[in-house]
């Protein structure tokens, strides 16, 4: 299992700034969500690729976060993560 997440904190007198690029992980690989991809686990001695087929990608907050497999023409196995959203 890998787990990942993020936080925009401000005083509780303001507003939360933008998280990552501002944009919701829904508006994708379009120069606007914020992500990191070709995502690899570290397994306390190697670098591991997930296989596509066998993962279950899941958000708890999926207006916040996000995840899909890479295209067919990136790294094998290749997942990509989104974050994001404007703040408020």
């Amino acid at each position: 299992m890998a787990v990942w997440g993020g936080m925009a904190a401000s005083p509780t007198n303001e507003l939360s700034p933008p998280m990552g690029s501002g944009h919701f992980p829904k508006d994708g690989h379009q120069n606007k969500s914020a992500y990191f991809k070709q995502t690899r686990i570290w397994d306390n001695a190697n670098f591991v690729d997930p296989e596509a087929d066998k993962l279950v990608l899941s958000a708890t907050r999926p207006d916040c976060y996000g995840s899909e497999t890479a295209p067919d023409d990136a790294a094998p196995n290749a997942i990509d993560f989104f974050y994001g959203g404007p703040g408020q």
